[in-house]
């Protein structure tokens, strides 16, 4: 599947309207009261369309269903652009979520009439993440307009709740926290003045088995090269370097499975869910999703080629890769990467074969004994048999 690539100005956009909503309980009466305006978000339109998508948008109805994130998941695997380079692997590693499109109300209970979509970690980051600033922005406004009394807001803002909420995000920087979503592209955040250290970089990672999308430390422009060793929080400072923390409150929106956002916009399918729609491998027929690919005209070699598509899904939420994208052999108790092999495991091999070939050696030599002392008894019986 070939992923096109589009480039939102997300930084700008989550510099100006910053974390919306501080880590709460699940069963908090913020997280409800946040879980309620999701259901009812209606994202603002921040770009435009590539014209292969501007055509097609509209050749789906998706407004009665909800994105509901499923798993993150990096792949390695062979790359030509790796192999004619100076690099020191051929291998690169590409970065994937899969998604599903379920009922609207069904966002705890997605087991039928459901799609099931795999999409590029930084389209799909783009879009949603694009979304909930649009959205939190829109809230906070209506916020401070029923906080002033200069209007009656909206029937979705809470003005007893959202006043504290929005209050945080007015002031996360002076309380020392720093938007995560602001790394969501690879963003150099240690620069050494000793040559004998390397720069650091900090970017998206796939976490808790791909259930969570983190911020981690990595070694190289790209955000390949993790470093376990490291916390982001270590290197982040403000204009006046002091210390600053990453506010998960944002990203985790548009990766906690149980914040649903709705596909629906003004009556019609959103922007988002269009965009990540046409651009996503689509696996849907066996899930009974019917009203996709499989029912609209011009699509027939997705339609071919989705038993294929649902295949790699499955081999993607089925173990098969680490985290960071190595294939996984697994045995009885023990799990070896495919990238590796340490220092024992490498002296248990060499051991392993040595003693086979000397037992072999072993075996050679009795064996030959025994033939020379079954001829010459033969001999001795005067080679002739009754």
């Amino acid at each position: 599947m070939n992923f096109a690539s589009i480039a939102f100005t997300l930084l700008l956009a989550v510099q100006a309207a910053a974390n919306p909503f501080a880590a709460q309980s699940k069963n908090s009466a913020e997280a409800e009261y946040i879980s309620k305006l999701l259901a009812a978000a209606k994202p603002t339109s921040n770009s435009q369309l590539p014209r292969d998508l501007a055509q097609n948008q509209n050749n789906f109805d998706l407004t009665g269903y909800m994105v509901k994130y499923d798993r993150c998941q990096f792949v390695m695997s062979y790359d030509d652009d790796e192999a004619t380079s100076s690099s020191s692997t051929v291998l690169g590693t590409s970065h994937f979520v899969i998604f599903r499109l379920c009922p609207t109300g069904k966002c705890n209970s997605c087991t039928s009439n459901y799609g099931e979509y795999l999409v590029d970690l930084d389209q799909y980051l783009s879009y949603t993440v694009a979304f909930q600033v649009a959205n939190q922005t829109t809230t906070c406004d209506y916020c401070d307009a029923c906080t002033n009394q200069t209007s009656s807001g909206s029937p979705n803002v809470d003005c007893s709740i959202c006043t504290d909420e929005c209050s945080k995000i007015a002031n996360m920087e002076a309380n020392g926290y720093i938007d995560a979503t602001t790394f969501t592209t690879c963003t150099l955040i240690y620069d050494p003045n000793d040559d004998t250290k390397g720069s650091l970089y900090a970017g998206v990672m796939c976490a808790s088995s791909g259930g969570k999308i983190k911020i981690g430390v990595f070694t190289d422009a790209n955000c390949v090269n993790y470093d376990s060793t490291k916390n982001v929080d270590s290197y982040i400072v403000d204009n006046d370097d002091n210390s600053m923390k990453l506010s998960y409150a944002l990203l985790k929106t548009v990766y906690d499975s149980s914040l649903c956002i709705p596909c629906v916009n003004d009556g019609a399918t959103s922007e988002m869910c269009a965009s990540l729609y046409n651009y996503a491998a689509k696996c849907e027929v066996s899930h009974g999703f019917t009203t996709g690919i499989a029912s609209v005209e011009g699509y027939e070699n997705q339609a071919a080629q989705e038993e294929l598509v649902c295949s790699y899904i499955s081999s993607l939420t089925a173990g098969t890769y680490s985290e960071s994208g190595e294939i996984m052999v697994s045995g009885a108790s023990k799990t070896v990467s495919s990238k590796s092999s340490t220092g024992g495991q490498k002296f248990a091999l060499t051991f392993f074969i040595l003693g086979t070939v000397a037992l072999a050696g072993c075996a050679v030599m009795l064996h030959q004994k025994l033939t020379k002392g079954g001829n010459s008894a033969l001999a001795n019986q005067g080679g002739a048999l009754a």
